[in-house]
């Protein structure tokens, strides 16, 4: 049996949220999200597999699937601010260190429109996106063993 990190439990603890019954996997805050576009889900513990990352303008981004693009990915932003005190207590930047592993993220879930441009003039084409902006360094946990490793990620292929 897997356990989860002890600060993790903590904050749990103190949020009321049962972590083993109660976290929803990233799919299912997906397609729950997209039940109700216009609604943000409540923030809540969501366990996901990073399986691609990326960054823009200092911003990083965490994703469940492969291509952030689609529908199934949940795609969580990370602030400079958030991203440098996640760098500090990781040891480095988490878009590349938290890429295959396994965590747990605490926030609502919106879906959010993303415009389509071409040569810079907007297309009026666009697709929608499920995201997470993590507000705090703390509502990020990585998963790992009863050794104490972090949980790999179940991915396919990873990429950046």
């Amino acid at each position: 049996m897997f356990v989860r990190v002890v600060c993790l439990a903590a904050m749990l603890a103190v949020s009321g949220a049962a972590f083993a019954d109660g976290a929803l996997s990233a799919l299912e805050a997906v397609r729950r999200s997209i039940e109700r576009p216009h609604t943000p889900l409540e923030a809540q513990w969501i366990e996901m597999d990073v399986c691609g990352s990326g960054e823009d303008s200092g911003r990083g981004f965490l994703n469940s699937v492969r291509d952030y693009r689609s529908r199934d990915s949940l795609n969580v932003e990370l602030l400079p601010t958030v991203r440098a005190r996640l760098e500090q207590r990781l040891g480095g930047d988490p878009v590349a260190v938290l890429r295959g592993q396994r965590i747990a993220v605490f926030g609502p879930v919106r879906q959010v429109q993303i415009n389509l441009y071409d040569g810079g003039v907007p297309t009026g084409r666009y697709y929608f996106q499920t995201q997470m902006r993590l507000a705090s360094a703390s509502h990020l946990e990585v998963l790992t063993t009863d050794t104490g490793e972090p949980l790999a990620a179940r991915c396919d292929t990873l990429i950046v």
